[in-house]
């Protein structure tokens, strides 16, 4: 299983608990405890990606990690606790990668530019780090708790935000043209990385179509929106 959303996983050698001991992937901080909650936490990611929500049962993820399942309920309420907090993660993540690379005012054209290309890499890294995070997340999203779907769609919708700051920057420091409906083309370029995230976390070579998509986007954004040079 890819450990690379929880910075570890399931697998390994296992303890006399039953628990798979901790991969070199956990900082070398983290608790024993924090190590087993991300363990039940990524099992729960495949499963849900796999068999679906609602398809799943605590026994499944119990079983997926060799734990008794009374050790589940000491980590996690119920199977939308573990869900919510798998969807917590994202958004933070989401959050961080769009903070890392709006903070810094690009100098110039070429600066914008290559910002432009780090965020759009940034995110799609952030949405299709783990494959089953990305299936999980465009496949089961609705139709399971209201609540947990809506701070996601918040999520989005704030980096939607961003986008639109970003681009009126643009504008402003003369590297974008003037007149341009930022409010519609900011929404925009969110659902083209939305969609290479759904595109990448299905594709063979994930880094390769990364790469790809990335460089499409940044085309297809740049070439039309930038002003010309003087």
């Amino acid at each position: 299983m890819p450990g690379g959303y929880f910075k570890g996983g399931g697998g390994g050698q296992r303890d006399g608990g039953g628990m798979a001991r901790a991969k070199k992937g956990y900082p070398e901080e983290m608790s024993v405890a924090e190590r087993r909650r991300r363990e039940i936490m990524q099992a729960a990611c495949k499963l849900f990606s796999e068999k679906g929500y609602h398809s799943t049962r605590i026994d499944d993820i119990a079983k997926e990690l060799n734990i008794a399942r009374g050790l589940f309920y000491h980590y996690f309420r119920n199977k939308l606790d573990v869900y919510t907090q798998i969807i917590e993660e994202l958004i933070i993540r989401i959050t961080n990668g769009v903070l890392a690379e709006t903070e810094k005012a690009p100098g110039d054209r070429e600066e914008f530019i290559d910002q432009v290309r780090r965020l759009a890499e940034r995110l799609l890294t952030v949405l299709t780090d783990d494959p089953y995070i990305s299936r999980m997340l465009f496949l089961e999203v609705q139709g399971i708790d209201e609540e947990v779907a809506r701070r996601l769609y918040f999520t989005f919708d704030l980096f939607g935000q961003y986008t639109q700051f970003y681009l009126e920057k643009g504008i402003e420091r003369g590297f974008l043209r003037p007149g341009i409906d930022v409010a519609i083309i900011a929404p925009a370029i969110n659902a083209m990385i939305i969609e290479g995230a759904r595109y990448c976390a299905q594709a063979e070579d994930r880094e390769e179509a990364k790469k790809r998509w990335v460089k499409a986007t940044n085309e297809l954004v740049l070439f039309g929106l930038l002003a010309p040079e003087k």
